[in-house]
C-alpha cells in the first residue's frame, strides 16, 4: 500500500470516527443534519459571477464571507460530508448551464504532498468525482495536474507574493499527455478563487499542447477582493 493509499485510509477513519462522536450538522445553521438544511443549502446556490484570467472566463457563485470560510474549511479540514455536499452544489449549479452540452472533462486542481498528508485524502477530487456523478453521461474527471514542486504556504501572502509562489508550479502527469490530446472540452475546477494565481497556474500548464481546449473554469467560491 502507497503511502497516499495509508493516508487516504487513515482520513476516512477519522472522519468515521468523528461522525460517531459529534452527530453531522448543517455548516451554515449549524442544526444537526435535517430536511430544513435545503433551505440552507437554496441559498447557497446563486447566480455566478464572472471573471477573466489569461482569456479564460471563471466561474464563481458564491462570495467568501465568514459564512462560506466555514463551509470550506468543515468540508476541507474536518471532512465533514454535508459540507462538502454545499461546495458540490456550488460547482454543480455552474458546470450544468456551461455550453456545449456535449462531453465535458472537470480538471480538478491537485492537492500538494503537505495537503494529503494532513487531510488524508485529495479533497477536490473527491468533490469532482461528486459533481460527475450527478450527470456521468455528459461529464468526467481526468486527473491530469500535479505540482512541480513543493509551494510555500500561501497564507500572510500578499497578492504579488502568492502570483510569484505559484508561477510555473503546476504540470501535466507524466504519462497524461495521451489524456490530454485526447480530452473533450476541459473546465477547471477549484474550490476558492482568491488572487487568480492557482487558476492561472493551471491554464498555463494544460495550454503546454496548442490543440487543449480549455472553456471555462469553475470555483465554488470567490473572494470579494478578486
Amino acid at each position: 500500500m502507497g503511502i497516499n493509499s495509508v493516508a487516504e485510509f487513515l482520513g476516512s477513519a477519522m472522519r468515521g470516527l468523528r461522525s460517531l462522536v459529534f452527530p453531522p450538522s448543517c455548516p451554515l445553521c449549524c442544526l444537526e443534519e435535517s430536511e430544513g438544511c435545503k433551505e440552507c443549502l437554496g441559498s447557497w446556490r446563486i447566480a455566478p459571477s464572472i471573471r477573466v484570467i489569461d482569456s479564460i472566463p471563471i466561474y464563481s457563485p458564491v462570495i467568501y464571507d465568514l459564512r462560506a470560510r466555514s463551509v470550506v474549511l468543515a468540508a476541507k479540514e474536518r471532512g465533514e460530508r454535508l459540507a462538502r455536499t454545499f461546495i458540490v452544489e456550488a460547482i454543480s449549479s455552474v458546470v450544468e448551464r456551461i455550453e456545449p452540452v456535449q462531453a465535458l472533462a472537470l480538471v480538478s486542481i491537485p492537492s500538494s504532498k503537505r495537503a494529503l498528508r494532513k487531510r488524508g485524502d485529495d479533497f477536490l477530487a473527491r468533490v469532482v468525482d461528486e459533481v460527475v456523478a450527478k450527470d456521468p453521461k455528459r461529464l468526467q474527471r481526468l486527473s491530469l495536474l500535479d505540482f512541480k514542486f513543493q509551494v510555500s504556504d500561501q497564507s500572510g501572502l500578499s497578492m504579488r507574493n502568492r502570483a510569484a509562489n505559484l508561477d510555473g508550479s503546476l504540470e501535466i502527469k507524466s504519462r497524461s499527455t495521451q489524456n490530454l490530446m485526447r480530452a473533450p472540452s476541459l473546465v477547471i475546477i477549484d474550490d476558492v478563487l482568491t488572487t487568480g494565481s492557482t487558476m492561472r497556474a493551471a491554464i498555463q500548464a494544460l495550454r503546454i499542447d496548442p490543440s487543449t481546449r480549455i472553456i471555462a473554469g469553475v470555483t465554488a467560491c470567490r473572494s470579494e477582493r478578486f
